[in-house]
């Protein structure tokens, strides 16, 4: 794990900090140990970009879990209207989320229903390119 003076990581924490609506970004945030978490989510108010933006730590933190446990993100509209997108997780071969893969479309063309079946395929890129890296199966993300 990078140092907390790391450019790279801080870099990172303020890209986090400037767009929390991002599927990809929430799929990285979700998976870092809390008390990171915490402290890249306290560093400044939360901005609202729609009114489906979150805006409160503690309703992010609960997204968060459900991202956790779903092995995906969702942004539906939060970061911009009329735009929705869904990301997964891309693991390395020490089990640490390095990446994330999204899809982004506009609402017209990207649904709801077209994002439930999108994560099959978005979950399945994730897979194979974290068993490139030498991720290996582990149980609460159905990886490989």
């Amino acid at each position: 794990m990078p140092a907390p003076s790391d450019p790279v990581l801080q870099a990172l924490r303020q890209w986090i900090l400037a767009a929390t609506g991002l599927p990809d970004n929430k799929v990285i945030l979700a998976y870092l140990p809390q008390q990171e978490s915490m402290g890249i989510l306290s560093k400044r108010p939360m901005r609202r970009y729609t009114q489906h933006t979150f805006t409160e730590v503690s309703e992010l933190l609960a997204h968060l879990d459900k991202v956790r446990t779903q092995g995906y993100a969702v942004n539906a509209e939060e970061s911009a209207e009329g735009l929705r997108a869904v990301a997964a997780p891309v693991f390395d071969h020490t089990g640490k989320v390095i990446a994330a893969l999204s899809i982004t479309g506009p609402t017209s063309r990207l649904s709801l229903e077209r994002i439930a079946r999108l994560v099959t395929v978005l979950k399945e890129a994730c897979r194979s390119v974290s068993g490139r890296l030498g991720y290996r199966t582990n149980k609460s993300t159905g990886y490989r």
